[in-house]
């Protein structure tokens, strides 16, 4: 039944985003949110830069919601333009959107992070950052020479031993929105 409501939930959610543009003209991004509430962050999925709204201003849900969530990465930014700044600079990736296979409103947040394999070796480069309660962190920027702006060289360099996940315990819900790209600094 929790799954139901969830999936409800997000579909009347999905609807109102459709609206017109001028519906929507009060959704924010997150790192200009003044108020609890619905915002949004640009994200990428399959190399391409989306919007995502996260209804519940991005607060975790409660334990247990009977569902599979879909992997969230976060990791150091692919651009100049970072897609979000706190608590540090950092981008984005999902492994689907609407419609593919694995695709999922719910979230569980990973950090992305060099391992000690993938800087030695010089495979990973990262960029170094200070998480609130974790310390400083090596946030993977890209992999053998790759962009990681698609879950596919994140999930194949996890494989090879060169990246590693933090788990900071982060599930929330998230809403790519179709046919709202948003380019860097949206």
């Amino acid at each position: 039944m929790r799954r139901f409501a969830l999936i409800a939930t997000a579909a009347a959610i999905l609807v109102s985003l459709a609206a017109p543009p001028v519906q929507a003209a009060g959704l924010v991004h997150c790192v200009n949110q003044t108020h609890r509430g619905a915002c949004y962050e640009p994200i990428w999925v399959d190399g391409r830069q989306v919007r995502m709204v996260f209804p519940q201003a991005g607060n975790d849900l409660p334990a247990d919601r009977g569902t599979d969530a879909m992997s969230f990465y976060v990791l150091a930014p692919q651009t100049d333009d970072p897609q979000a700044t706190l608590p540090f600079p950092h981008d984005h990736v999902v492994p689907a959107a609407p419609g593919e296979a694995g695709y999922s409103v719910l979230l569980h947040g990973y950090l992305v992070l060099c391992s000690p394999e993938g800087l030695s070796s010089g495979a990973c480069v990262a960029s170094v950052v200070g998480f609130p309660g974790f310390g400083t962190l090596p946030l993977a920027e890209s992999v053998n020479g790759q962009a990681l702006t698609s879950a596919e060289p994140i999930e194949s360099a996890l494989d090879d031993g060169l990246v590693v996940l933090l788990d900071p315990g982060a599930e929330f819900l998230g809403i790519i929105n179709p046919g709202a790209d948003s380019g860097p600094g949206a």
